[in-house]
């Protein structure tokens, strides 16, 4: 990706976040329910994504269109989360992915956004979880950690209606359990690291 294509890009995510902003403030359709039209599509986006890696473009740009128009909270939540994975599937684990890496963590963190709007703590951390794991592809372990602990906060007592987290039900007896054996163990070692060259200063 070249520097024109980046500076496109974080302007167009700045538009985004102030729209977010705007959302998610006191007015919005927080609705709960993934009934109509724009949900038939953004299950139409998710089996593209389960099949192929990635969206249909000009399908991913109108649904996001519809649903900014319509302000419908868990639809963008759910947009910008199947988005992030696009981009997280398409970055490489080179810690050279920039382009790749800023997309995921932008839709992502969007997603956190609007799921939060909602007080749908399943769904967040779910997002949260994708953040873990695309700062660990990018070779940053700070991060990494940092969107684990959060992952393992809200998946502590998750309110919300709507409890969705893919997780393995046969090997883990819950998702903070899963959560931990994919991640707990090399953000222990990291930390104790971090520890050591902290007291070896």
């Amino acid at each position: 990706m070249n520097q024109s294509s980046i500076v496109r890009w974080a302007i167009m995510m700045l538009c985004l976040s102030v729209m977010a902003c705007t959302v998610t403030g006191p007015g919005g359709n927080r609705k709960l329910s993934r009934e109509g039209e724009v949900f038939a599509r953004l299950d139409q986006l998710r089996e593209q994504l389960r099949k192929t890696g990635s969206m249909e473009p000009s399908l991913a740009s109108s649904t996001e269109s519809q649903l900014l128009a319509s302000q419908t909270l868990l639809g963008l939540g759910d947009f910008y989360f199947l988005q992030g994975m696009q981009f997280y599937n398409a970055m490489r684990a080179d810690q050279t992915d920039v382009g790749n890496y800023e997309h995921a963590k932008q839709s992502l963190q969007l997603s956190v956004r609007y799921y939060k709007a909602l007080k749908e703590e399943w769904l967040q951390a779910q997002s949260t979880y994708m953040l873990a794991l695309t700062n660990m592809r990018a070779g940053k372990p700070d991060n990494t950690c940092e969107f684990y602990d959060r992952t393992l906060s809200l998946l502590s007592h998750p309110r919300g209606e709507i409890r969705e987290f893919a997780y393995s039900k046969e090997r883990f007896t819950s998702a903070q359990d899963y959560v931990k054996g994919v991640l707990g163990e090399a953000c222990g070692i990291y930390r104790a690291q971090q520890a050591v060259a902290k007291n070896s200063r």
